[in-house]
């Protein structure tokens, strides 16, 4: 959305009037000497930083009740800033009057501010300036989008685009790939491929073949919106557990290849890796804009505990665009991939723990430790009747 344009309001910006002093105004000021002068300054040079700081405080919070604007009523100027700030709305944005200095007649000057942003966890700096001038007693200012941000002009708002770093693994012994991106295939209901007559039963045709809850899915399918692709399951591709060209020749199912950091299989020392999977709302909400909907986060085990070094930092671009000058870079920082996270887990002991403790009649485990360091070998758990 352009910014709001408040270049045509109906008060256009006026130059501070000189003031004249009268006889006895004159004659009082010469009997007090510079004690009413220096008075006066004292007080415009207050008013002029409660200006500035009132400015301040609606660059944050978008609120500029009370500031006088010679070219933009509050509401305007509001309206103005929602729409440049909109992409970064929710990013932690702080704003400090560092000088404000104003000329020797003491009825116009400068305000200077000092933005800091954190955007997705990239910290963002900059300056402005707002003019402030005298109109009838009243300090007062102009609106200006370079006043949100440094630079920016009448038509351009905030664009900000995000890339998910790639994901490290974790290693074994030896530096061996335990959990690493695996092919996998996302399966679901496409309810623009299929008549809504036949939704419910391409959901429930598609639970069985993908063994899950069919009461469940098809009311997720039925709560949906119109256009959506609803997600039944994640598969590994490998998997032979599941027929996938059946799935695919149910009319509206659609299988979508994708990669998942997983461990060589579902099982393999699971309780220890745990998982990774979609960012819940909760880990979202949590992460202060470092995790956005729809990344790949640590939900348990080790890659819950680790997540912060295995995700590694998002790459963002932050752009000032408009239709008639096209897009400029204002923030470019490229993804850092994550780090990865070595353990002492040999892979063809633990395959072994695994296969020992198939079949096993009542709850059982095997942890395998070298002696001579400590290091953990191996850590499988069974199930009774597993």
């Amino acid at each position: 959305m352009p910014a709001a344009d408040v270049t045509s309001s109906s008060r256009a910006h006026r130059r501070p009037r000189p003031r004249t002093l009268g006889a006895a105004a004159l004659s009082l000021a010469l009997v007090v000497g510079g004690l009413t002068a220096c008075g006066a300054e004292d007080t415009a040079q207050d008013d002029a930083e409660a200006l500035a700081t009132k400015i301040a405080e609606g660059l944050v919070d978008g609120d500029f009740t009370g500031v006088a604007f010679a070219d933009a009523s509050p509401a305007e100027a509001a309206e103005a800033h929602a729409a440049i700030v909109a992409a970064v709305a929710d990013a932690p944005h702080t704003v400090e009057v560092t000088d404000v200095v104003l000329d020797e007649e003491k009825t116009s000057g400068t305000a200077t501010f000092a933005h800091t942003w954190d955007v997705s966890g990239i910290p963002w700096t900059y300056s402005t300036e707002a003019p402030l001038a005298v109109f009838e007693e009243t300090w007062e200012s102009q609106w200006d989008p370079a006043l949100v941000v440094e630079g920016l002009v009448s038509d351009e708002t905030l664009r900000l685009s995000r890339t998910t770093a790639p994901r490290a693994d974790i290693l074994g012994a030896g530096d061996t790939p335990i959990v690493t991106e695996r092919p996998v295939r996302r399966v679901g209901v496409d309810k623009t491929r299929v008549e809504a007559t036949e939704l419910d039963a391409t959901a429930r045709a598609l639970a069985g073949l993908a063994q899950i809850d069919a009461d469940a899915y098809a009311a997720k399918v039925a709560a949906a919106g119109e256009k959506a692709f609803v997600d039944a399951v994640t598969l590994r591709t490998e998997d032979p557990s599941y027929d996938f060209d059946a799935m695919a020749a149910i009319p509206g199912v659609l299988l979508v290849d994708a990669t998942l950091p997983l461990a060589p299989t579902r099982d393999f020392a699971a309780p220890v890796l745990g998982r990774a999977g979609e960012a819940t709302a909760e880990i979202v909400e949590e992460s202060g804009g470092t995790i956005a909907a729809g990344d790949v986060t640590g939900l348990s085990g080790l890659q819950r505990q680790y997540d912060e070094q295995l995700r590694g930092t998002p790459g963002i671009a932050l752009e000032a665009v408009s239709e008639a000058r096209g897009a400029r870079v204002l923030l470019d920082q490229a993804a850092v991939p994550g780090e990865p996270l070595r353990t002492t887990l040999d892979v063809g002991v633990q395959q072994l723990a695994e296969d020992t403790l198939v079949g096993q009649t009542v709850p059982s485990a095997i942890v395998a430790i070298r002696p001579s360091t400590g290091e953990v070998l191996a850590s499988a758990s069974g199930t009774a009747g597993g």
